[in-house]
């Protein structure tokens, strides 16, 4: 009986295995100076999640986080737009090496004139100030879109107008005094593939004004959006080196995730010391631009501790890159490390028997069987002995 668990148990637990790493960005959007976008962890073990904020393909944010499964984290910053298109880019990357992102435009427009008496602004006059969009998403995904109105003329009644390929989606209407601004947000599911996006706004007097985009919609399945290519003047080299700290039992392994941000390509050298060569595995050359990662795998054979130089050489740029990484190796798990690996793999048990019933019923008809079998193998042995 008790083989019949482990063997159960051993099946199921190394088909859960492999849906343990995953993170989620979702609902980027931009509201006037204003950037919301969410992160979730969508794996099944606690992460250490880095995220990226890019504005006009530089990086102009970026922090680190630890999400536990199925935690949701909302990250806000603010930026100062110029007049004209900008490019806003968020993603987030997790250690266990799953990525994912997404992608808005934010437009503003010339403030018209205010309309005078004596000014060049006619009676009826109007105009989109500012316009915002998600420019990439996944099928499923919500996107949105988001105008901002001036009224420059007399008062009257706004007609606004979301078309997506030519045809109508959602319309609204609202009454704007002279001189005043209204905001309106459109939200939709878009389908797979590529779209154009018009906001149109007609004023009851008879003007009208109109802006147009465009979107790609990726499939449901996990396809990595290429990153902007920014030019090598527009971000400086960076590495981050996670974690900084790590506490390990002997003879196991672990990983250390080196992310390299490049603006342009070129070879990455790494070099690791501290410890015994045949403890590790590393790539010890990688081709970089934009966004990658190095790894580098310890598995100690003796208790103790250690600190790991990692030392990173960026060719082209004849840069190098220095961090230390603090490692304890025990003899066996510490108690915080067991229980939360513990608690973990019961956690990935349980998500994947909710997700895959049929092998619930697999695992069942298994460990059924095999309690035959031992109770059979006992009667007989018992019978015999008689």
């Amino acid at each position: 009986m008790i083989a019949g668990l482990l063997v159960g148990l051993i099946l199921t637990f190394s088909l859960a295995q492999a849906q343990i790493c995953g993170v989620d960005v979702y609902n980027l959007h931009v509201e006037a100076n204003r950037i919301t976008a969410y992160i979730r962890n969508t794996g099944s073990s606690t992460q250490e999640i880095v995220w990226y904020l890019w504005i006009d393909n530089s990086i102009r944010y970026w922090d680190k986080m630890r999400l536990a499964p199925g935690q949701s984290q909302a990250i806000t910053r603010t930026w100062s737009f110029g007049t004209g298109e900008h490019s806003v880019l968020f993603e987030a990357e997790s250690a266990c090496g799953a990525d994912d992102n997404e992608q808005a435009i934010h437009i503003v427009l010339p403030m018209p004139e205010p309309w005078t008496p004596e000014g060049p602004t006619p009676l009826c006059s109007l105009a989109i100030t500012t316009f915002d969009y998600t420019s990439i998403t996944r099928a499923g995904d919500q996107a949105y879109a988001r105008t901002e109105i001036s009224n420059t003329a007399s008062s009257t009644t706004i007609n606004i107008s979301l078309w997506i390929d030519g045809v109508l989606n959602q319309s609204q209407s609202v009454w704007i005094e002279t001189g005043q601004t209204e905001t309106r947000t459109f939200y939709f599911s878009p389908s797979q593939g590529n779209h154009t996006l018009n906001i149109t706004i007609r004023a009851a007097c008879g003007a009208s004004y109109a802006v147009n985009g465009s979107m790609f919609v990726q499939p449901i399945t996990n396809i990595t959006i290429e990153q902007p290519r920014p030019e090598q003047s527009t971000i400086q080299t960076t590495i981050t080196v996670i974690p900084t700290y790590l506490e390990m039992t002997v003879n196991r392994t672990e990983s250390i995730a080196i992310n390299i941000r490049s603006g342009l390509r070129q070879n990455f050298t790494l070099n690791v010391s501290g410890v015994p060569q045949e403890w590790l595995k590393y790539e010890r050359v990688k081709s970089v631009q934009g966004l990658d990662t190095m790894y580098v795998d310890i598995e100690p054979a003796e208790q103790g501790s250690y600190k790991l130089l990692l030392t990173v050489r960026a060719e082209a740029e004849n840069k190098t890159f220095t961090f230390a990484v603090d490692v304890y190796a025990g003899l066996r798990p510490v108690p915080s490390e067991m229980w939360q690996k513990l608690r973990e793999d019961i956690q990935a048990l349980i998500k994947f028997y909710q997700e895959n019933p049929f092998w619930l019923a697999v695992t069942i008809a298994v460990v059924f069987v095999a309690v035959l079998v031992t109770g059979a193998i006992k009667l007989r042995e018992e019978g015999i002995g008689i």
